[in-house]
């Protein structure tokens, strides 16, 4: 960032894009999408969802479905979870306890996507975290990955997830 300042132009993965890490112009972009800017998504973000998933839609099919969504896990659905989200960390936390040592990172990605999986699709990952983690690793590299889908390319491996 020193050389080139907060706010600069380059092209990703043969993509104009503005790039930006100040903090007053991220803001306005976040209030003024749709408006005055238009996200984009890497190609192999969109080949894994569809080109009519929740990160390409714009205009006032977006902001319908970014109101259902907050309507989900906004502020106020949050507040309601957190006697939940409390019970799932005790939980965690004694299993944690039990341990020599425990990898933070890890531990805490284990704990909220087992939290997430209960809420969003009803399954209790208590005998399947391992294999979940593998494969939420997997879909989450694929996705900022280069779209090749050669076998033992992380793209690969995201579209068999």
């Amino acid at each position: 960032m020193e050389r080139y300042g907060s706010i600069f132009k380059t092209s990703l993965v043969g993509v104009q894009v503005i790039v930006s890490t100040d903090s007053d112009l991220n803001s306005l972009v976040f209030k003024k999408e749709d408006e005055v800017f238009q996200s984009w998504w890497p190609n192999s973000m969109t080949e894994v969802f569809g080109r009519t998933n929740l990160s390409t839609l714009y205009g006032g099919l977006h902001k319908f479905t970014k109101n259902m969504v907050l309507n989900q896990f906004g502020p106020e659905r949050l507040k309601e979870m957190l006697s939940e989200i409390e019970s799932v960390s005790k939980i965690h936390l004694a299993r944690w306890a039990q341990k020599g040592t425990v990898e933070v990172k890890t531990a805490a990605s284990d704990m909220i996507l087992s939290f997430a999986a209960k809420k969003l699709i009803s399954h209790d990952l208590d005998k399947s975290l391992e294999n979940m983690r593998e494969n939420f690793e997997a879909f989450i590299t694929g996705l900022i990955s280069f779209p090749i889908a050669i076998p033992g390319t992380a793209y690969y491996k995201c579209l068999q997830v």
